[in-house]
């Protein structure tokens, strides 16, 4: 497997792995690790971390370097992920074996891996975790560099043996783009926690995820439902962003069993998005399936993916993106419904569960019929 995040911290790539080394697959991941390791029966090649300017501004930086950043962070994504794709083919002359399979999460790993997979004759098998080419950029436009990688997506994407996505939508939108005629899906859903029960009525509301834009906190963070006495809670990592006022309660990122007490401590799982990004429209956030792990119903955002989710299963309630008073709306009537929503979670569970999705990647596996 190869993925420019850091393995332990990429619950896809881990959870994969694990689900894949479980079903007695030898795995090595190249990531972007400091140094090697070993977990869970998964071997990790670190090719250490690429650093430089960080995608989002700071609400403290001076005028004159957010324009300079503005300026140049399309030439630093592009030098990062060149360093790391070079670095991937580095490390993979270490291997002991050559490998059966080259898993590409993402786009930047599905350079390396295609080149790989050729240099070793293995199959190629692309997990795209997001629409890459609908992702929100920060900084200057670049629409010729843009064109060009969504050209090569498209070329390797037809060369690979098998073509994973996170949602329905995104595997429409993959097939209709790079002229894919199957794509299997294989949600970021969570493994059930049937000890955890969440309350016989919420006390507020839970963010569990990173705090920064395109995330629609700065509305949620303003839409006045701590007024009747509702706590508004955020658990994960800052990068200053936004702004985050005094009354909302801020946890620093921690492992996931903190996320899975607080939600059902609270009782209520927010899954908020910005219009906008085609990737949003398609996207199904792990916090979405992390709530229902758990337990806990939720108030989303209803953006066409995550709308069709909560809806299908009656998971929760909808706001409107951006619109303060349809989020306080949404709260308050699942508030008043809550023991529906609760039993409606409950049954979603076997199903919304990574249980079903491991075995979907497990039997992915089994087709390319490996010796």
């Amino acid at each position: 497997m190869i993925s420019k995040s850091e393995y332990l911290a990429d619950v896809r790539v881990r959870r994969e792995s694990e689900a894949l080394a479980a079903d007695g697959h030898a795995i090595t991941v190249i990531d972007a690790t400091e140094s090697d390791l070993e977990y869970r029966n998964v071997t990790v090649k670190g090719t250490g971390r690429v650093s430089g300017l960080g995608s989002h501004r700071s609400t403290t930086d001076s005028i004159g370097f957010r324009i300079a950043r503005w300026m140049l962070l399309p030439e630093h994504r592009q030098r990062a992920n060149s360093q790391f794709q070079s670095h991937v083919l580095a490390r993979a002359d270490d291997l002991e074996e050559m490998p059966d399979v080259v898993h590409a999460h993402d786009f930047p790993a599905l350079l390396p891996g295609a080149l790989l997979a050729d240099r070793f004759g293995s199959k190629l098998v692309y997990d795209a975790h997001e629409y890459w080419y609908g992702l929100p950029r920060y900084g200057r436009p670049e629409p010729v560099r843009k064109r060009r990688n969504r050209a090569t997506e498209r070329h390797l994407s037809q060369k690979a043996d098998r073509v994973i996505t996170v949602s329905e939508g995104a595997a429409a939108l993959l097939a209709r783009d790079f002229d894919l005629s199957e794509i299997s899906v294989v949600r970021n859903t969570f493994p059930t926690h049937a000890d955890l029960n969440p309350p016989d009525r919420p006390t507020g509301v839970v963010y569990a995820g990173k705090i920064s834009r395109g995330r629609d906190l700065e509305m949620v963070f303003t839409s006045g439902i701590w007024d009747e006495g509702f706590e508004l809670s955020a658990m994960g990592p800052q990068d200053g962003s936004i702004a985050v006022p005094d009354h909302v309660r801020v946890f620093p990122s921690g492992p996931l069993d903190d996320v899975d007490k607080l939600l059902s401590t609270v009782g209520l799982a927010i899954v908020p998005l910005e219009r906008g990004p085609k990737n949003h429209d398609i996207a199904l956030p792990n916090k979405l399936f992390q709530a229902v792990s758990v337990g806990v119903p939720v108030v989303a955002s209803d953006l066409p993916e995550i709308a069709r989710v909560v809806n299908e299963y009656q998971l929760g309630t909808l706001y409107q993106s951006g619109d303060r008073a349809s989020f306080a709306r949404a709260v308050g009537l699942l508030v008043e419904d809550y023991p529906a929503y609760l039993a409606n979670v409950k049954d979603a569970r076997k199903e919304l569960s990574w249980d079903q999705d491991s075995a979907r990647l497990q039997s992915l596996y089994a087709s390319l019929r490996l010796p």
